[in-house]
């Protein structure tokens, strides 16, 4: 008889995914398993009860479960010193498994919650809420990398014991699991302690929320961005040559004998090198390098949500929701909460069908074709920099999930989520294409000086592509350096040019959220802000701050409490460069001046868990460490006088501007402009008894009074929105101008114009007029189609994404305003050109020579082409 196994999963898609591969595969899983799931957090720390408001007698509040919560030999909490009770939502799950580990008669407590730290976690908290009597049943771990069938069944044959080694060998799934439970103690704590005692001290009429992760984000953006403004930029110049060789022309730069390029702060110093130079010079050194350049790693959290965000501006939180349907729902992705950027050995078998998955992506087919020809699949197999199970942290990186899926229809999917697919795909793809190879050319030109035996050099860069490889479908940017250098050899002579170029010093640019993800992982470009030696010693060993799934909640944190912001015009910065906001300042200052919650005490956290995890280093030093820290910094804080903070301060009004305009619905009041949209002065939000919103069934909110009410980007209108004009315009019974819209239900864009319908008094929107003109397509015989803007054969499809504009169907399509032409073509003018292929004495304008000219119009039917000619 099977052992019965109650199975925990994190939340109610994970369950239904483990169920299905249980019941389709009972008679191979050696487990009767009863299913349930948390649904998340379902714990709570008990709050405490601050008699007279914060002061610093209660400031130091570290949970007495937190300073009990042992750990006994075989990893499990002593139920006996939990610190964590049913949060409200969650009381009636944990009464729902108590009920079920009564009724049951149960072998093993089986954790299927996700397969992270936080996962981890989440499932000890809950374990040890339940009774002392049930803390003693055994617990098996399910360890899977996707939701798929196959893994599924494959972790269910094979539950992992909490004292096993994991996949990489390096981490026991105890110890794991360990690392999850201090770093939630330590950072309640920290947050807790750090965040009362700074918010009374620097009388905040809102939290100062600070915590180990936090408050370094905000000192790293704010150091960078202190040295940004403070940076007083200083002329420096270089002695740059213009060479004439017999095959060609290239430039070098002077150099000193260690090969470095001479820089002058003293222009006249450097001018007096450059007369010294003789336009004499010979090829004196050659140096080729092959050089095979590898594609990208594979994407972990962190690098996809900075691209999503720099590429197409997708918030971080919701390329995290996005990412995580993706995985849940749609099972089109393996589990997105990873920070590996490698794959393991398991996942090597899904290469080829992963190959066949990116040919759906339209703007991808052709490469993935290739990719598939080109059978890479064993190479890139073999190349540890792709595979390397070792270096796998729980979850390997973010891969398109064919275990569900080999084909999905590309037009199903969201904008958003085309956008996150095909970057993924991308991503997926590069390895299995040709690694970029080049040849990097090195030349040193020595050129004849008026001093005796002493000859300047100047260095010279070239790079030849032989083979773009992967690179083709990513854009790099060329070095300055690199040239195209004319075929040359030893001792060839060459003719000088010499002269003096300007540049300035510039500072390390401002951070971006992109940049801001990517560095978080490493601390190589931070080292100035560790304050000793053996801190920078650790560099190779740290693996980033905080975990993949929070960064980017607590940098949108930071931006939403008002320490950060992203810039605009006005900061007179590049815009959206991460910056920090005058609190943020002063809040960094004053942190930096405690020296509490520094850089050093993140890196040693972090370092200190990664020995959790390892097994070197007990959890009950750990506490102690970390405990007393938080005590120490708390009398740092006490004793040190720290300006006001006003993070509470009331945020400034919407500004509302009365227009001249009179509401059409109730012909009383004005129509009143807000940031968002335009709204009669006698509207009123209706409110219950309690002043809440009130709302009808359909989650609409209910109005009293006058209820017009239009946004400035009303019916999903995309680019552009309403203005005062526009609206004036419209209520005036005419129609607006033509704008673009989105329509989600078909995920595209389309084009119309508004109306004002007086008698519902509503707006609505009109499509352009599509008139049908007695015209033939002289490409397919369709039907010619005149719109606002054009003149086109019923057959044309325009498809739009993003930027990109395809045609697809018969391709006539011609512009009424072709070369900017001053008068717009008409239906008969279009006949005469097809007809005839010719419209004499059109009128145009350029605006790059800014004036009108005059010229003939041509239609190549053959090549379906438009072109000018000019009278002589």
């Amino acid at each position: 008889m099977k052992p019965t196994m109650l199975l925990i999963a994190e939340k109610p898609s994970e369950r239904r995914d483990y169920e299905k591969a249980y019941f389709n595969h009972q008679s191979e899983i050696p487990y009767h398993i009863i299913f349930t799931e948390l649904r998340g957090h379902v714990d709570q720390i008990p709050p405490q009860k601050i008699e007279g408001g914060w002061s610093f007698d209660n400031a130091l509040y570290i949970p007495e479960g937190f300073k009990k919560w042992n750990f006994t030999t075989d990893g499990v909490i002593d139920p006996k010193d939990s610190p964590f009770i049913p949060s409200k939502d969650g009381k009636a799950i944990v009464e729902n498994i108590i009920g079920l580990l009564e009724d049951n008669h149960i072998d093993y407590i089986g954790i299927g919650t996700d397969a992270d730290i936080e996962g981890s976690f989440l499932a000890n908290a809950f374990l040890s809420m339940l009774p002392v009597k049930f803390q003693e049943i055994p617990r098996l771990r399910l360890f899977i990398d996707d939701q798929s069938e196959q893994s599924v069944v494959k972790g269910l044959q094979h539950m992992h014991q909490q004292d096993e080694k994991m996949a990489n060998g390096l981490v026991s799934y105890n110890d794991y699991a360990n690392s999850g439970v201090l770093r939630g103690q330590i950072n309640y704590v920290m947050g807790i302690v750090m965040t009362r005692a700074l918010t009374v001290k620097t009388k905040s009429k809102a939290p100062v929320k600070v915590g180990y992760v936090k408050a370094p984000i905000l000192q790293i953006v704010n150091q960078r961005y202190q040295q940004y403004i403070n940076f007083k930029s200083e002329p420096f110049y270089m002695i740059k040559a213009s060479f004439k060789h017999a095959n060609g022309t290239y430039t070098g730069t002077l150099i000193d004998r260690n090969h470095q390029q001479m820089k002058y702060t003293d222009k006249a110093k450097a001018q007096q090198i450059c007369q010294l130079i003789t336009n004499e010079g010979v090829i004196a050194d050659k140096q080729v390098k092959h050089v095979v350049t590898q594609a990208p790693l594979f994407y972990k959290l962190t690098k996809l949500q900075g691209v999503m965000n720099a590429k197409y501006g997708m918030p971080l939180s919701k390329s995290l929701a996005v990412a995580q349907a993706l995985y849940e729902k749609k099972k089109l992705l393996t589990y997105p909460r990873t920070e590996s950027e490698v794959v393991g050995d398991g996942q090597v078998a899904d290469f080829s069908a992963i190959l066949q998955m990116i040919t759906c992506i339209p703007q991808l087919k052709k490469y993935a074709e290739k990719a598939i020809s080109l059978n890479r699949i064993n190479a890139v197999a073999r190349n540890k920099r792709f595979v390397n199970q070792k270096k796998v942290v729980s979850h390997p990186a973010i891969m398109l999930n064919t275990h569900e899926v080999t084909q999905f229809n590309w037009d199903e999917l969201s904008k958003d989520e085309q956008h996150l697919i095909y970057e993924v795909a991308l991503n997926n793809l590069l390895p299995f294409l040709e690694p970029k190879e080049s040849e990097n050319t090195t030349v040193i030109t020595s050129v004849k000086t008026t001093l005796p035996n002493r000859p300047a050099m100047f260095i010279s860069r070239g790079v030849h592509v032989m083979n773009k490889g992967w690179s083709e479908l990513v854009t790099n940017k060329q070095s300055d350096d690199e040239q195209s250098l004319p075929a040359m050899q030893l001792n060839d002579p060459v003719q000088a040019t010499v002269g003096i170029k300007t540049d300035q010093t510039k500072p390390l640019p401002l951070y971006t959220i992109k940049t801001l993800m990517d560095n978080l992982d490493s601390l190589n470009h931070l080292e100035s802000m560790l304050s000793t030696k053996d801190d920078r010693n650790v560099l190779k060993d740290f693996s980033g701050i905080g975990t993949p799934a929070t960064r980017g909640a607590i940098i949108n944190e930071l931006l939403a409490n008002g320490t950060l912001k992203e810039a605009t015009k006005s900061d007179k910065v590049r815009t959206k460069s991460l910056i920090p906001t005058q609190d943020g300042q002063q809040l960094a200052s004053s942190l930096t001046k405690l020296g509490v919650l520094q850089l050093n005490d993140v890196v040693n956290f972090e370092l200190d868990l990664t020995a959790i995890q390892q097994g070197k280093m007990l959890p009950t030093a750990f506490q102690s460490k970390y405990f007393e820290q938080a005590n120490e910094q708390l009398q740092k804080i006490i004793n040190t006088d720290l300006p006001d903070i006003n993070l509470g301060k009331a945020k400034a009004a919407p500004t509302h501007k009365v227009t001249k305009l009179i509401c059409p619905v109730c012909g009383k009041h004005h129509i009143i402009e807000t940031n968002k949209g335009f709204m009669c002065e006698g509207l009123k939000v209706a409110k219950d008894e309690n002043g809440k919103v009130e709302k009808d069934q359909l989650g609409h909110i209910i109005f009293t009074g006058c209820s017009f009410l239009i946004s400035k980007k009303p019916f999903n209108m995309q680019r552009q929105q309403l203005t005062v004009t526009a609206l004036k315009q419209i209520l005036a019974g005419e129609l607006s101008k033509t704008y673009t819209f989105h329509s989600t239900k078909k995920n595209k864009d389309y084009r119309a114009q508004i109306k004002w319908n007086n008698e519902s008094k509503l707006f609505e929107l009109v499509l352009p007029q599509r008139d049908v003109i007695d015209l033939v397509c002289p490409l397919c015989g369709g039907k010619i189609i005149e719109s606002d803007k054009s003149f086109h054969c019923e057959h044309v499809k325009v498809n739009k994404k993003g930027s990109k504009t395809t045609i697809t169907g018969c391709q006539f399509l011609i512009n009424k305003n072709p070369y900017n032409m001053q008068q717009p073509l008409t239906a008969d003018d279009l006949k005469t050109l097809i007809s005839s292929g010719e419209l004499v004495n059109c009128h145009f304008y350029s605006t790059k020579k800014k004036r009108a000219y005059t010229a003939n119009l041509h239609y190549d039917q053959q090549q379906n082409k438009l072109s000018l000619s000019f009278d002589n």
